[in-house]
């Protein structure tokens, strides 16, 4: 077995220089899967002391976070950690887990935030009320999604990222970006979240899509793409960032996941590049508190299992 052809290695003085990490990658194996492994030999072996309980190494833990570090493109916060550690089987109080991040320098960081204004809401279109009047709880497909607009800083000025989430799961169903912050901008990402639900035999009729009161949602070409779905407009008070709490959420969590530490990206293809891995990850893999620990994929798929 390859897991026990590893462990014997270890032994070997002369593979001394040769990392338990790279060992695995030789024999096509997971990390975890290898340290999954020697913590259930560990448990089926007698105790020296019958009074014992097994315990996972730190050694274990910390080649794990590094893994999923390495998959995920940044470091997860400790309560994302502690539910992926959780369901590879690698049980870890979550004190003595944040004692490791701050030892080994994994640590969440802090973005330090700069205010930039990408909300025009000088001008004379009509708004709409606020239908969602800050109901946002998951468990429903489609039933509200919530858009907004943020920046990144890179090396050649600013970029602009906008998306669609689907309160009911947390899912980013589409996104954009762009050096500009105009209606044709913002419409492409909505493109991508109607053809993606679409796609999935969803009718948008009745969906309610908030968002604050930009000049770019106001419009006439972003209401008509609406009107022509059935699909409700809603608008946040003047100032009340919280109306949209959960975008203002994913734009925090990102920043801070893909910037870490830094203050600005390379370029704007760098920038590019962060956002696309991280959405990807934040849909298929990223726990959310707000869904039980669960990714918005795994938590739409189950409940797709319930309808």
């Amino acid at each position: 077995m390859r897991y026990a052809f590893i462990e014997d290695s270890l032994k070997d003085p002369e593979l001394a220089g040769i990392s338990i990490m790279r060992r695995c990658a030789v024999l096509d194996v997971s990390v975890s899967g290898f340290y999954d492994w020697r913590n259930r030999l560990q448990q089926d072996r007698p105790a020296a002391n019958p009074g014992a309980q097994s315990k996972v190494s730190d050694e274990t833990i910390i080649a794990c976070v590094k893994k999923l570090r390495e998959d995920m493109g940044y470091t997860p916060g400790y309560r994302q950690l502690h539910a992926m550690l959780r369901d590879l089987n690698i049980k870890v109080d979550v004190k003595r887990l944040q004692r490791l991040l701050r030892t080994h320098g994994y640590i969440g960081y802090r973005h330090r935030r700069r205010y930039v204004k990408t909300t025009d809401s000088n001008h004379y279109m009509t708004v709409y009320p606020n239908l969602l009047q800050r109901n946002f709880e998951p468990g429903q497909v489609n039933r509200a999604w919530v858009t907004d607009i943020t920046y990144l800083a890179t090396e050649q000025g600013f970029t602009y990222l906008t998306a669609f989430v689907d309160l009911g799961t947390r899912l980013v169903v589409g996104w954009a970006m762009n050096t500009t912050m105009t209606t044709e901008f913002v419409l492409k990402a909505f493109d991508m979240a109607v053809q993606l639900r679409q796609a999935q035999g969803y009718d948008l009729a009745g969906t309610i899509v908030h968002s604050d009161r930009g000049s770019q949602y106001c419009s006439k070409l972003f209401q008509s793409r609406l009107s022509e779905l059935n699909m409700r407009p809603s608008m946040s008070d003047v100032g009340q960032c919280w109306d949209n709490a959960p975008g203002e959420s994913i734009w925090s969590s990102l920043k801070r996941e893909t910037l870490m530490g830094k203050r600005k990206f390379r370029d704007h293809a760098d920038a590019y590049g962060h956002v696309e891995r991280w959405i990807s990850n934040y849909n298929r893999r990223r726990p959310h508190s707000a869904l039980g620990m669960r990714s918005p994929m795994n938590y739409e798929a189950v409940l797709s299992t319930q309808t």
